[in-house]
Formats: structure tokens, C-alpha cells, sequence
């Protein structure tokens, strides 16, 4: 092991006794380049150095957590994703003969724009097929700020670019420079947070939607989440990854809905060992 990766792995280290999260399957590189920005900003010189200075400032270690945790999020993201959801999975699921609840989980959440985007599209197709049927959308994540941002459902006046002006006229209310989720919509969203790697699966989901999240975790953490994915989903529930991400080894418990957008549905004629 170079001195690099054993200079990361005990900062990850330090990272997990403070704050309880493991990083150990994450992929090196992205973890490097977000160590390298507290680096720079902390001035120390090199990697090691700034190892020894974690170990006596424990502010340091949580400043170097919400580095590990940053994210790239926004409304809508990849609008044609979005399009090919609502036909393929999210008409489906509302329209299915017998169904009355529907259950959603969008894990690695951040500050909540993925899982309103699709508290959104529910809520208009449930209004175009005049359903009742009880939708429960949980998202989760590990940082507990943005889960805080996201229940707070507050935004800045950027999302215009993102949102048309049709839904920011139904779904939002304008405050001075920033946007705010309605209130029945924030409502009908569940933020908490959960450790993939570490806490027990949810149950009974129909819809899985990570997208994003698997392209920072190795091989063994992707193959883990995905395992734990597959025993969440009822038997023809739906997952969905992001458009650079694989299923991998787990292609035979999956079936291809959209290759393109990375949308399966579970195999519900095969079991994991």
C-alpha cells in the first residue's frame, strides 16, 4: 500500500470513529481530490501532514466529513430521464389494477431536489388518471444537514432554469430570491437520515431511485448496495441509477426497462443466494 492510500485510509478512519460513517468502500480518487481541497485550505504541505494534523483537531475531521459528503444535485436533472420515468415506471405503477399504495425510496438524497422531482411527476400523474392511490416517497442520506435543507424544501431563485413555469406556479411559492416546495408536496416527502452501507434495508419498495450515488462507491460497495436494493424492491419493483452507473454483476436478478436511462425492474423469477 503507497503512502498515499495508507495516509487516506487512516484519515477515513479517524473520519468513522468521529462521526460513525465508513468511507472504506468508497472509490480512492474522488476521496483524494476532495482531501487534497482541505489540504490546501488547511496548509499543510502534504498528505501525511495533514493525517497528523486531523488527529489533534477534531473540527478538522468534520470539516473533512462534509467534504467526503458533497454532492452535485438539482430539479429535473436530465429532463429526457425524467420523461422516460413517468412512461415506463411511474404510469405503470398508478395505473396497476388492484394497487392502493405505492412506495418510493430515493436514497442519497442530499438536499432533496431528486425526490421532489419525482414527488412532482407523481402528483401530476396521479391528477391525469384521477387515481386516490397513497404514495409514500422516503429519501434518505448520511448528511443530516441536507436532510435538514431538504424538509426545509427552500431553494434559490436558480431552479427557474431548471423547472418550468407551470410546475413553479403549482408546486412552489416565491419568497425574496428563493423558492419554496408547497407545503402538500413537502408533505408527502419523508426526508431521513440512513447509511447504505451500514443500516438495515428498507422493505416492501416499489420504486428505487440512486442515481449518482454508486459511481463514488469500489466494487465490493456497489455490488453490497446493489444486493441490498434488490431484497428492498417487491417482486417487479423498479430501480433506477444513474446514467454513467451499472448493474454489473447483479445483470441476471434485473430486467432492462430502458437501457439508455439506466431503469430495470427486479427479476422476480430469481432469488440472491
Amino acid at each position: 500500500m503507497s503512502e498515499e492510500s495508507t495516509s487516506l485510509s487512516e484519515a477515513c478512519q479517524l473520519v468513522r470513529t468521529q462521526t460513525g460513517h465508513d468511507f472504506s468502500l468508497y472509490k480512492t480518487p474522488p476521496l483524494l481530490r476532495r482531501m487534497e481541497r482541505r489540504i490546501a485550505i488547511t496548509q499543510t504541505l502534504h498528505i501525511e501532514d495533514y493525517v497528523r494534523y486531523l488527529r489533534h483537531h477534531p473540527v478538522e475531521v468534520e470539516l473533512l466529513f462534509r467534504e467526503f459528503l458533497i454532492g452535485v444535485t438539482f430539479f429535473f436533472r436530465d429532463a429526457p430521464f425524467f420523461d422516460s420515468l413517468k412512461e415506463k415506471v411511474i404510469g405503470p405503477l398508478l395505473r396497476k389494477n388492484g394497487v392502493t399504495t405505492v412506495r418510493i425510496w430515493v436514497p442519497g438524497c442530499s438536499t432533496g431536489e431528486e425526490a421532489y422531482s419525482i414527488a412532482i411527476l407523481i402528483r401530476e400523474t396521479l391528477d391525469a388518471c384521477h387515481s386516490e392511490i397513497e404514495v409514500y416517497i422516503l429519501a434518505t442520506d448520511i448528511d443530516l444537514r441536507a436532510i435538514d435543507s431538504a424538509r426545509a424544501g427552500i431553494y434559490s431563485d436558480n431552479i427557474i432554469a431548471d423547472i418550468s413555469p407551470e410546475r413553479l406556479a403549482r408546486f412552489f411559492s416565491s419568497e425574496t430570491g428563493s423558492y419554496r416546495i408547497n407545503s402538500d408536496l413537502r408533505n408527502q416527502v419523508v426526508f431521513s437520515g440512513h447509511d447504505l452501507l451500514s443500516d438495515p434495508p428498507l422493505s416492501g419498495i416499489d420504486l428505487v431511485s440512486c442515481r449518482n450515488l454508486l459511481i463514488y462507491i469500489d466494487d465490493l460497495g456497489q455490488e453490497k448496495i446493489l444486493s441490498l436494493f434488490h431484497h428492498s424492491l417487491n417482486p417487479a419493483g423498479y430501480l433506477v441509477l444513474g446514467h454513467s452507473e451499472r448493474i454489473g454483476g447483479m445483470a441476471d436478478f434485473f430486467i432492462d426497462v430502458d437501457k439508455q436511462w439506466k431503469i430495470y425492474q427486479r427479476n422476480g423469477s430469481t432469488r440472491l443466494s
